[in-house]
């Protein structure tokens, strides 16, 4: 507990189950979710229904769904500070994958990529 700008930190021991779990951790009326594979949880496979995307200079939002087997985990992570990912980072099965993307002030076109469990979407933005 506290107030004002601070770090939380957490553990998460391992788990022995043979199947996936999920808990939630509360942060100032936001949830954060915390999903892990079990130890007998065979590995997963990932797709994305689309995995490009162009944007006008002036930004925009964009997507993708992410299909995987209801039991499989998945996370994604943008590479660069101006593509926001706008949904959950992360799910389980078959999800939508949501993002934001920042008006291009910088003059010249570019590129950058959100990693989702090893598949990759691109995302380029004019100048």
């Amino acid at each position: 507990s506290g107030t004002g700008n601070g770090t939380v930190s957490f553990i998460v021991r391992d788990n022995p189950d043979e199947r996936f779990r999920v808990g939630t951790i509360t942060i100032a009326h936001r949830d954060f979710i915390v999903r892990q594979g079990g130890f007998g949880q065979p590995g997963c496979t990932v797709a994305l229904t689309s995995t490009f995307e162009t944007f006008s200079a002036g930004g925009g939002t964009g997507g993708t769904t992410v299909v995987a087997a209801e039991d499989c985990i998945w996370n994604a992570t943008s590479n660069t500070a101006w593509i926001t990912i706008t949904s959950d980072n992360g799910g389980l099965g078959t999800g939508t994958l949501t993002f934001s993307v920042a008006p291009n002030g910088t003059g010249v076109a570019r590129k950058g990529t959100v990693n989702v469990s090893g598949m990759t979407f691109s995302v380029k933005q004019k100048k």
